[in-house]
């Protein structure tokens, strides 16, 4: 029995004034209350300095909310406590007790529930008065509905609710059924999107969206004029921010939450974003891979020559390895198998990410709060105290941070961080427009990887593509010979791809190590294009190259080349 401070201070407060409690009694219970790690009220509680039926007296005294009784199986109704679900009220401790056409009673323990019954009044469809009972009888009441002892829900309001009960088992059904297919089909985002007339249900499935018919959705009548989503679309998202516990009785504003989804004797964790718009609100769901804090750097695809640059940087006792790239092309991924090949009991990893997505066992990960000023640069200041030989910085977004990180870096401390740039040689550009000092640049990265993902051709429908001629491949660089001997191939779609063509995905890598050479160049401040061809002369392969080798390869095809490099 833990109340919030506020409220514990409050009904304190009132014992003090009524001298039912004295000072010296107060300061006796605070200090049993910590040594027990319990709630103040509790400790009062059990030493009879109140009872609870006197502590849900003042709670409605406090708030004023209405006093009740709930002692017989008769004081709550089974069409009242039915109409919301198990889960909501053990959560949220809330006992739904009486149901009428236009209203529903609620009691309550704790005043924090206060906080839930906008939810009550959406999923109950009625306005809510609330009423305050003591924790025992909240919690006998759950207990005895969940043992049933007052009778079954499953045979219970029948009758006015039957057909909303099975509109909202359907619903159920079928954002459960959304999350099912998207996670067999492999997808990383579930995007719920509203508009005037119609509905839309896309997955990104290997990087690229896919809008998914409902004709593969079972169990679920599709109207000839709009889809089920369509028809159905506030419900579907009532029930997504249901499982994420986020407040649906609010549309006006974003929210994010998480939901862990049960499949298949598994948990997959999701990661909720609601976005309202003008046509209702949006949801993208980022169905999170726990394979990809499993990978190791030997397995991301990097060649023997990249790979040994790769981990001499990241076995370095000191410096700044930076992965870049657009959004979705693997970044975090590449970071956390570097952390995992090092990452053991005599090093002190910690990480600060917006957001953390994946934990890491033996990692001390924080989450970025930028709404309370836990920036990355404020992480940062803290991690230096926090004696690391690692840091991982989630992303580089101003010179503050980029400031500490190099401090970090120029003091014997391993950094990894990520930043937003089309290559490997522009982040140089990119740290000096941020007003890094070209010296600490030279000093202090020791490594920069710039990085795409792209879709490997079906194995299993993998065909010779004749519509790539010997002039297209000489456009994108090939010389003449090559182009004369070179085959390239597509994928046409099967089943084991489900039409797409294509079938999982390869990153596609570009590697700068700064070498001496390099260093000076930056000293110097020789232009980019001079910087690159020092690169180039030492064994830099770029992007291009990488992509080229793969389409020559038969692992990509020429359009996917094509999406991937912006050719």
């Amino acid at each position: 029995m833990i109340l919030s401070e506020n409220v514990t201070e409050k009904i304190t407060s009132s014992l003090l004034e009524k001298e039912s409690l004295s000072p010296e009694q107060l300061d006796q219970a605070k200090i049993l209350a910590s040594e027990k790690q319990c709630g103040l009220i509790q400790i009062l509680i059990e030493n009879m300095h109140i009872t609870q039926e006197e502590l849900a007296d003042e709670i409605a005294k406090i708030y004023g909310i209405k006093r009740v009784t709930l002692f017989r199986a008769s004081d709550v109704e089974d069409k009242a406590y039915s109409i919301l679900s198990e889960d909501f009220i053990i959560e949220n401790h809330v006992i739904p007790f009486s149901l009428t056409k236009n209203k529903i009673k609620v009691a309550i323990s704790d005043p924090a529930a206060l906080s839930v019954m906008g939810n009550v009044k959406v999923l109950s469809g009625r306005k809510v008065e609330t009423f305050v009972i003591t924790f025992k009888e909240v919690k006998d009441i759950i207990t005895r509905r969940s043992n049933n002892q007052f009778g079954s829900a499953s045979s219970l309001n029948k009758g006015d609710t039957e057909e909303g009960e099975e509109e909202s088992s359907e619903i159920i059904r079928y954002v459960n059924q959304i999350i099912e297919i998207a996670i067999n089909e492999g997808a990383s985002d579930i995007h719920i999107e509203p508009f005037r007339n119609d509905s839309r249900l896309r997955y990104r499935i290997d990087g690229v969206l896919n809008t998914q018919s409902e004709r593969l959705m079972t169990g679920f009548s599709v109207s000839s004029e709009f889809s089920f989503l369509h028809e159905h679309y506030a419900a579907v998202t009532t029930r997504v921010k249901i499982m994420a516990t986020l407040d649906i009785s609010e549309k006006r504003l974003p929210q994010d939450g998480a939901i862990v989804f049960k499949a298949k004797n598994t948990s997959v964790d999701l990661r909720i974003s609601v976005l309202p718009t003008n046509n209702g609100e949006r949801v993208v769901m980022r169905i999170l891979d726990k394979g990809a804090i499993s990978m190791s750097i030997d397995t991301l695809g990097f060649d023997t020559s990249n790979l040994k640059k790769v981990k001499s940087a990241i076995d370095a006792p000191h410096g700044m390895v930076l992965v870049t790239g657009p959004t979705g092309s693997g970044k975090t991924t590449t970071q956390y198998a570097a952390l995992q090949r090092i990452n053991s009991e005599d090093i002190n990893i910690l990480t600060a990410e917006d957001p953390v997505e994946y934990n890491l066992d033996g990692v001390a990960q924080v989450q970025v709060k930028e709404n309370i000023g836990l920036t990355f640069a404020a992480a940062l200041r803290s991690f230096l105290r926090q004696d690391p030989e690692v840091i991982l910085v989630g992303e580089i977004r101003d010179k503050e941070t980029v400031d500490i990180a190099i401090k970090a870096s120029l003091t014997g401390h391993l950094v990894f961080s990520t930043l937003h740039t089309n290559d490997s040689v522009s982040t140089i550009t990119r740290l000096i427009n941020m007003g890094v000092e070209p010296y600490l640049i030279s000093s202090s990265v020791t490594l920069i990887i710039a990085q795409r993902l792209a879709r490997r051709i079906c194995p299993s429908c993998k065909v010779v593509d004749e519509s790539v001629n010997e002039d297209t491949l000489r456009s994108i660089g090939f010389s003449i010979e090559e182009s004369t001997r070179i085959k390239t191939y597509k994928g046409k779609g099967c089943n084991e791809c489900n039409d797409r063509g294509t079938k999982g995905r390869r990153g596609i890598y570009e590697v700068l190590k700064i070498t001496d050479r390099i260093k000076e160049a930056i000293l110097d401040e020789v232009s980019i294009l001079e910087v690159e061809k020092i690169a180039e002369d030492e064994g830099l392969v770029n992007m291009k190259e990488c992509a080229k080798g793969h389409l020559q390869e038969g692992e990509i095809s020429f359009d996917e080349f094509h999406r991937v490099m912006i050719v």
